[in-house]
């Protein structure tokens, strides 16, 4: 069974007869999650590598705090949180593929599936999570029906289509702010036209090196002639001195007084020392990663720096996405919560 069949098994949920919800600033509210060349650059991969496999050493633990004592709960989502994710992912997995969500959309939406216990008449005595799916659409559309209840309807690349309660979807934003509903810019997508073009500057002047040093190595010499000769008088002499070449044995290459050859030493101008760091040290700002931490050379205090800066921000706010989801009001206030 595939991710998408397990997705329909599971999303019960959907409603016809919606509208587009209204943002205050007049736009329509559909978002495009798209891909960009800034992902292909190997810096900007690898800064992205530091913070997701930070992420995949992240417990999280559904804890019941009572008395002001905070335990963790015996519940099939905290078996989710240890064990596994869904049918497709460790905890590692999910922690892993939704942070990347995160940093290349700028938003992360994940789908709980909750397994519902009834009373005898029928009414919704408890719910439980039992998994969790990061989701990765094309296209997402906010919708509402009559009573203002937010609806998501979301496409995926092969033409799956799903419309899911907004409060029944966790969703992680970054750099929220722009956007009404989403994180990023005010399309609902992550900022990236500055690092674009400081990522486009980077690989020219890595392509330059490569092309310095192919140059360099293309002229290894003059070989001079003294008196006026033809073209054909040229063209043999040549052939006889690159036949010398090949004949060497002792890399002497004996010549008579008609020709002088001149040796070039390869010296290819490369970029200096300093403007590479500042190209590496602008991209890596963007993350809020260092190069000590890039290149698994950090102090205690470094460590430290890149994860205020680029880890317990993401934490708190998933935390209380999830919490905010998951449990009910109810549920919250008697002391349930994610951690």
């Amino acid at each position: 069974m595939s991710f998408f069949d397990t997705l329909k098994n599971t999303i019960t949920y959907v409603k016809s007869g919606l509208r587009y919800s209204k943002m205050l600033n007049g736009r329509t509210p559909i978002f495009s999650q798209f891909g960009n060349d800034v992902y292909v650059s190997d810096v900007v991969q690898q800064c992205m590598a530091c913070i997701t496999d930070e992420m995949r050493k992240v417990q999280i633990n559904h804890i019941l705090e009572k008395d002001g004592m905070l335990n963790i709960k015996d519940s099939q989502l905290n078996r989710a949180f240890q064990y596994q994710a869904n049918e497709y992912m460790t905890p590692a997995d999910f922690m892993e593929k939704s942070t990347y969500l995160l940093l290349k959309n700028a938003n992360c939406f994940i789908y709980p599936r909750f397994v519902y216990t009834y009373n005898a008449n029928g009414t919704v005595k408890s719910r439980d999570v039992t998994a969790l799916y990061p989701l990765d659409p094309r296209r997402v559309d906010f919708l509402q029906d009559d009573s203002g209840r937010m609806f998501v309807r979301m496409t995926f690349g092969g033409g799956n289509e799903f419309t899911i309660p907004y409060d029944n979807l966790i969703h992680w934003r970054m750099h929220y702010g722009a956007n009404e509903y989403l994180g990023g810019n005010e399309y609902g997508t992550e900022e990236v036209e500055d690092l674009l073009n400081t990522v486009k500057i980077y690989d020219k002047l890595m392509q330059s090196l490569g092309i310095a040093v192919e140059n360099s190595l293309k002229i290894t010499g003059i070989l001079k002639f003294p008196m006026y000769m033809g073209n054909e008088e040229q063209k043999s002499e040549a052939e006889r001195f690159e036949k010398k070449l090949k004949e060497r044995d002792s890399g002497i290459i004996p010549m008579d007084t008609k020709s002088e050859y001149t040796p070039i030493k390869a010296d290819p101008k490369l970029i200096d020392k300093d403007t590479l760091e500042f190209m590496d040290r602008k991209i890596l700002r963007h993350f809020g990663v260092s190069i000590p931490v890039l290149n698994g050379e950090a102090t205690p205090e470094q460590h430290q720096a890149f994860y205020q800066r680029a880890i317990e921000p993401k934490l708190m706010s998933l935390a209380q996405t999830i919490t905010r989801t998951v449990f009910t009001p109810t549920e919250y206030a008697f002391g349930n919560s994610i951690r």
